[in-house]
């Protein structure tokens, strides 16, 4: 997925933009079990967002995306896992993991190619689901070969999870997840709009290359843009998607690019670029949208 970028340091310490509304993980990555699905056990240890589990980070909901390889019509099981803390009395106060199976059932392709970061070639969204456990999940099931989804609600859990069984049809399982507000609202418009967009990217107007300047020069942002693509030759550029023409006063209240980025700027009217201290180059920027 596009990287995320990088605050100035003089603002913020180097920290990373994560924990956003509509940031998608990849949470099942071109899985290939093939064992039947089974009850979770009870965990011990703390579920960990590197071995498959994702923090709710107090969301109250979480849209799902599958998808794998390598036809459409290929199928996929599937079952989707809460974890909650249950904390156990006694000496040192242990606390263990809950699970509570809140989805299941089988997923088929549709023909929708997965972003090329993922597959090559071969890459297919889940054009239709099926629901085989009674739970407050909903869903949306086109069978169109447009990409289907899964709003799963976690308001009491700290963790989820998704298993997947290929059953001998797809050659490979996957599963982003997307953190969101409530079932009214699409979760996903900032991460997967990127993503369509990769796919078949809607030009809204490439901007005349920005030449080395020691100040801010303020681009207005088209209506419809979703991000913008910025290019920086030789040296750092200062970015800073605005409300108004005017500001960041500083450099330490802009992203800090080097070489090729896409800049989330929906909610921003301008896009106001400095190069790093008016050194040789130029800046290049495309806006990107619906």
């Amino acid at each position: 997925m596009n990287p995320m970028l990088e605050r100035n340091t003089e603002a913020s310490g180097g920290r990373r933009l994560t924990g956003s509304k509509g940031i998608a993980t990849l949470l099942v990555d071109a899985a290939t079990a093939n064992s039947s699905l089974t009850n979770p056990a009870i965990l011990e240890a703390t579920p960990k967002d590197t071995n498959g589990f994702l923090d709710t980070q107090d969301f109250p909901l979480v849209r799902l995306k599958f998808g794998g390889s390598t036809a459409a019509d290929q199928h996929v099981n599937y079952q989707v896992i809460t974890w909650s803390p249950m904390y156990v009395p006694g000496p040192g106060n242990g606390k263990m993991w809950m699970p509570t199976i809140v989805a299941s059932g089988v997923y088929t392709l549709g023909a929708t190619a997965l972003p090329t970061w993922m597959y090559s070639t071969n890459g297919k969204f889940a054009d239709t689901i099926t629901q085989t456990v009674d739970s407050d999940a909903t869903f949306h099931s086109p069978a169109d070969d447009s990409i289907a989804w899964l709003d799963v609600p976690v308001d009491n859990a700290q963790f989820i999870s998704v298993e997947t069984n290929r059953d001998t049809s797809a050659a490979t399982a996957d599963v982003i997840a997307t953190l969101g507000e409530d079932s009214g609202t699409d979760p996903t418009v900032a991460a997967l709009t990127l993503i369509r967009n990769q796919l078949s990217p809607n030009v809204i107007t490439p901007q005349a290359e920005q030449a080395s300047t020691s100040s801010f020069v303020g681009l207005a942002i088209p209506a419809g843009t979703v991000y913008a693509h910025v290019s920086v030759e030789t040296t750092n550029a200062f970015v800073a998607p605005t409300p108004a023409d005017s500001g960041p006063a500083q450099e330490g209240t802009s992203y800090k690019v080097n070489g090729a980025w896409n800049i989330a700027c929906r909610d921003a009217a301008f896009l106001r670029i400095k190069r790093d201290g008016g050194s040789d180059g130029t800046v290049g920027v495309t806006f990107f949208g619906n």
